[in-house]
């Protein structure tokens, strides 16, 4: 049956290829669709993406494509004529649809996809770098240029070819990190992403060799010096689980490790034995002993540096490591799995949604706006927004504000050739409230609050500028938008004029239905009563199948349920070639039982009688109607067809469609 969801899904490939041809002057035209031109191109693209590796070019496949998409440009015609895309459903529909292509095109694939390579290269390296730091003391720019030209005074006193050892030295003597006379400046390995904040450490790490100084650098902490002490391949992330054997200060020396031997002898001898359950029984980290020692999945510099070098020399899923001394005791850890040296298709999953939580991820984000408003000569025109500067008082910050009774008409900032009136602002301002109050919780003033929401605004401003360049500078988000356009309105249309009259139009379906009624007919039918019985042995089921021979179902019934109910029946119509146990029983006769089946309960079995049976006869349309309907449908779509030939009138060229045969 050609039901509503099939057609659906046909539909929706249809419109999902329709629009993608590139009108070249080399293009010849195939046909024309009611004098509507159609390119080859537009034909050979979507007859391969139709067919696949079914593609063959032969006479009989461009022939069934070709009146397969004729058809489907027929009726795309008469919703163009109809204007559907029209509809504010439909109109509402297609602006959330290219929000999200326009969010593909523009964020993924200049910030998002950008970002996840590049911290995909990052990560392909551990860092160990030395630091010397200079604290800003506080935000103001005067403090900022402070910190910043003492950083650089800094960098200019290290010596060109400094060594590890004598940069850390000179670490001790000028960083102002509080813990450099621990450390010595050693910020241990590092691996990316570092954490939001500190991109630009991160950026700089990944561009520096070993032994090289660079700085300064920015971060939450303050300015950066730094010197790359050693730099490897990443070690990635490794999944283990592990025993630990503590070592208080009261114990005797060499009981934990004699105990840890032990284990580990134990485990070696035999293989049999569960790292798991010895875990469970043996282990002191009650973190992870109910777990069977599981710790899961970690990077570098998260445990004791001898616990993760032994972890990260295991060479095989499932090998344990020889006992490991750290600051908590004795190890033994088990190997489970390694994720490092992924592909960069396995690892971007895992990375994007870091990188859009990530500070890196708005900076991007609004290094591309500054992109796009210098590419197209943006403009703010201050002098026009005087008068909403004297206007606005301190009820700019709350939900009560009212917009200024009269706004001039200036316009107050420009997009290549794109003006935006002072007006455009004024109702941003109206619509946001809640940003309004959340930047008024900060305690500025009016206008400076007026700054940061202009700021937006233009933000704003430029991305929809740019999302109408879209089309040129992708023609294929040309063609996707066209398609989904096309789809809507194939599918909206073919709902009103079919879908929806085969449904509504009972009159037209009756007389459809009178003319067709030999396509709606029964099979033979048998009037069956379904029994199920209680497990009452073998010896009285054989007397009971033996009467309901003889006399029946209602004599049967009174005997044997006269006490309690064993026996249960109901009665049901099967049509032939619907039930394989009755079909065995052709030709059905009236009185014929079927062998008794055990159910999946297990205490009780069912079998049928044929009580009688009903031959071969027409459906009545209640019976029908599913099937009828849809088959009115189909009919109605075929008239509709010839209908838009006659209004359209479709004509091939036939010199360049013979072209194509191979």
């Amino acid at each position: 049956m050609y039901t509503l969801y099939s057609r659906i899904a046909v539909y929706l490939t249809l419109f999902f290829l329709a629009g993608y041809a590139v009108a070249q002057g080399t293009d010849p035209v195939l046909l024309t669709v009611g004098g509507q031109p159609v390119t080859q191109s537009e034909f050979i693209y979507l007859y391969k993406k139709t067919n696949s590796a079914k593609s063959d070019f032969s006479r009989a496949s461009l022939d069934e494509y070709l009146e397969l998409f004729s058809n489907f440009r027929l009726k795309v015609r008469k919703a163009q004529d109809l204007q559907v895309d029209t509809v504010p459903t439909l109109q509402r529909e297609l602006e959330n649809y290219r929000r999200q292509l326009t969010d593909s095109y523009l964020i993924d694939r200049e910030v998002t996809d950008n970002l996840v390579r590049e911290a995909y290269e990052h990560s392909k390296f551990d860092y160990n770098p030395i630091h010397i730091l200079i604290n800003i003391k506080s935000l103001s720019p005067a403090d900022t240029l402070a910190a910043y030209n003492k950083a650089v005074e800094v960098r200019n006193r290290i010596p060109a070819n400094v060594s590890a050892s004598d940069f850390a030295a000179l670490a001790g003597r000028m960083s102002e990190d509080p813990g450099v006379k621990e450390n010595g400046g050693q910020l241990g390995w590092l691996t990316a992403l570092l954490p939001t904040g500190f991109y630009d450490l991160e950026k700089a790490l990944y561009n520096t060799t070993k032994g090289e100084v660079v700085g300064p650098v920015r971060s939450p902490m303050g300015y950066h010096v730094l010197y790359m002490a050693d730099r490897r391949p990443a070690r990635g992330e490794i999944e283990v689980a592990h025993i630990l054997i503590r070592e208080p200060v009261e114990n005797p020396a060499g009981v934990s490790k004699s105990r840890i031997d032990a284990i580990h002898k134990n485990l070696k001898g035999n293989p049999s034995l569960r790292f798991e359950d010895v875990a469970q029984q043996e282990s002191e980290d009650q973190n992870t002993r109910e777990r069977g020692g599981y710790l899961g999945f970690f990077g570098i510099s998260r445990f004791d540096p001898a616990f993760e070098d032994a972890a990260f020399a295991l060479t095989a899923d499932g090998q344990i490591s020889e006992p490991i001394k750290t600051s908590v005791g004795w190890h033994i850890i088990k190997r489970i799995s390694i994720r490092s040296n992924e592909s960069y298709d396995i690892a971007k999953n895992r990375l994007k949604p870091r990188v859009q939580r990530d500070e890196r991820f708005n900076l991007a984000r609004q290094s591309m706006i500054q992109r796009i408003k210098a590419e197209n000569n943006f403009k703010l025109q201050y002098e026009n927004l005087k008068p909403l500067y004297i206007s606005v008082d301190s009820t700019l910050t709350t939900a009560s504000w009212l917009r200024p009774k009269e706004v001039p008409t200036l316009d107050i900032m420009s997009i290549g050739q794109r003006s935006y009136p002072l007006e455009d602002f004024v109702s941003y301002l109206e619509n946001n409230p809640r940003m309004r109050m959340e930047l008024g919780k900060s305690g500025v003033n009016a206008p400076t609050i007026l700054r940061s929401m202009l700021e937006n605004f233009s933000d704003e401003q430029a991305l929809r500028f740019e999302e109408d360049q879209l089309s040129v500078k992708y023609p294929e988000f040309r063609f996707l938008m066209q398609e989904y356009r096309d789809g809507m309105m194939l599918f909206e249309t073919t709902r009103q004029l079919v879908w929806d009259q085969a449904s509504k139009d009972s009159v037209g379906l009756e007389k459809y239905f009178d003319a067709h009624i030999k396509n709606y007919m029964w099979k033979e039918r048998a009037v069956v009563e379904t029994f199920t019985l209680r497990d009452v042995g073998a010896a009285k089921q054989a007397e009971i199948l033996k009467m309901l021979g003889k006399k029946g179902t209602e004599a049967t019934l009174r005997k044997y349920n006269a006490t309690e109910q064993v026996l249960f029946v109901r009665e049901e119509t099967f049509e032939q070639g619907r039930t394989a146990v009755l079909d065995q029983l052709r030709p059905w006769k009236k009185g014929q039982l079927t062998k008794p089946q055990t159910n999946t309960d297990g205490r009780t079995t069912s079998f049928y009688r044929v009580k009688s049976v009903i031959p071969p006869s027409p459906k009545t349309l209640k019976e029908a109607r599913g099937y009828v309907v849809s088959d009115y449908q189909d009919q109605l779509e075929k008239d509709w067809i010839d209908a838009l030939r006659k209004e359209y009138p479709v004509v091939v060229n036939r010199a360049v469609f013979d072209a194509l045969v191979k």
